[in-house]
């Protein structure tokens, strides 16, 4: 059967005029499909003093969970400006978000049992016994997953990267381009599996990237497809819960 691979990018957007009244955020899905990307990286926004922003400078600030891109959508020729957000407007952006960004596969719900049969051939199923897993799945023409990577690794060093913390990067791009990419945007923490097409039809999977986070019991406790302010905070606070228990 043919699967369409289809990157996500959930860009958040707010209405001036709405934040000024303090009603709920206005929301916007990027699609971004392989061979057809509407996500423009040389897209430049602003920070709130005016300065200038490439793509990895305000991705690395969103994917912190702390800011949020806002523009007056009455106005076709305003500016983007990136802007810090309050732990309320976090709260209530992560309610609006989630909703939007549920991985489709049926085998990847989150209270649901991790099935392993997928990793049969790439990795040993012992030593995904009793260990907290975070599933990456990504694609090296996908800069949203990418650009993660840097986040991830800095989670891991702050955690002390953990023995019972287990990240797996899963792509189905073969192993030269991949090292290829590696070098360019590394995961230092993280082991990647390439030419893995087999893992990801077996969960049926068709969007990157998508992020899997189980317990020590095999419990998948967050899944989400796409990247937003949501993502990296989301995966940190499962795995922080995890590693807990």
């Amino acid at each position: 059967m043919k699967t369409t691979l289809t990157l996500f990018f959930l860009g958040f957007f707010t209405l001036l005029a709405q934040a000024q009244q303090g009603k709920p955020a206005a929301s916007m899905l990027i699609k971004h499909e392989i061979g057809r990307s509407t996500l423009d990286t040389n897209e430049i926004v602003f920070d709130e003093s005016g300065k200038v922003l490439r793509y990895y400078q305000y991705q690395k600030l969103l994917n912190s969970g702390n800011y949020t891109i806002s523009r007056n959508l009455n106005d076709p020729g305003a500016q983007k400006i990136v802007k810090k957000i309050s732990a309320d407007e976090k709260e209530r952006m992560y309610g609006l978000i989630k909703n939007l960004m549920v991985i489709k596969s049926p085998l990847l719900q989150e209270n649901m049992k991790l099935d392993l049969k997928p990793f049969e051939n790439f990795f040993p199923e012992e030593q995904l016994r009793d260990k907290v897993i975070l599933m990456v799945f990504w694609n090296v023409d996908c800069p949203p997953c990418t650009e993660s990577f840097s986040d991830l690794d800095d989670m891991a060093k702050e955690l002390d990267s953990p023995k019972d913390l287990l990240i797996l990067a899963i792509t189905s791009n073969a192993k030269k381009v991949v090292s290829a990419k590696l070098k360019e945007k590394p995961l230092i923490y993280g082991q990647v599996i390439s030419d893995a097409r087999k893992i990801i039809t077996g969960y049926e999977l068709n969007s990157f990237p998508s992020y899997v986070v189980a317990d020590k019991n095999g419990i998948i406790r967050f899944a989400i497809s796409g990247m937003s302010q949501i993502t990296i905070p989301g995966v940190k606070k499962a795995i922080v819960a995890s590693l807990a228990k």
